[in-house]
């Protein structure tokens, strides 16, 4: 009979392992780990900006955008060498959309909008920007 709290306590704290594993399954990375990601991810969407102006002589246009990373301008299809990215790039750790703005050929501006998905904010809500 001495088992018994022992096998009892055993169970319980399986039980509360498999509670700890799932609720880190399901509550993801956390708001800073998310900035962090996007931070990478607009460096890493710059350098590739970077390789399509090397190749092509200038940025994608607004309304080309980043898009043109994966597909080619039929402008630029003799210099084009792409895709320099894919679709899964077009997108912050937040799920929102990055917002690609070239005033001119020589400059860019891309943002994520942050946490909130809307330009503006502070603290976890400020936009990440990286620009040309």
């Amino acid at each position: 009979m001495r088992k018994l709290p022992f096998v009892a306590f055993g169970l319980v704290a399986l039980i509360l392992i498999g509670v700890w594993v799932l609720s880190l399954k399901t509550v993801g990375p956390s708001v800073s780990e998310r900035i962090g990601t996007t931070r990478r991810d607009l460096a890493t969407a710059k350098a590739l900006l970077e390789a399509f102006k090397n190749d092509c002589g200038r940025f994608p246009t607004t309304r080309e955008g980043m898009w043109a990373l994966e597909n080619s301008p039929k402008q630029l299809k003799p210099k084009w060498r792409g895709p320099y990215g894919d679709h899964e790039m077009l997108a912050d750790s937040f799920g929102n959309l990055f917002r690609y703005e070239s005033a001119n050929p020589a400059k860019f501006k891309l943002l994520s909008p942050g946490a909130d998905g809307i330009e503006g904010g502070e603290g976890d809500n400020q936009d990440l920007v990286v620009s040309s």
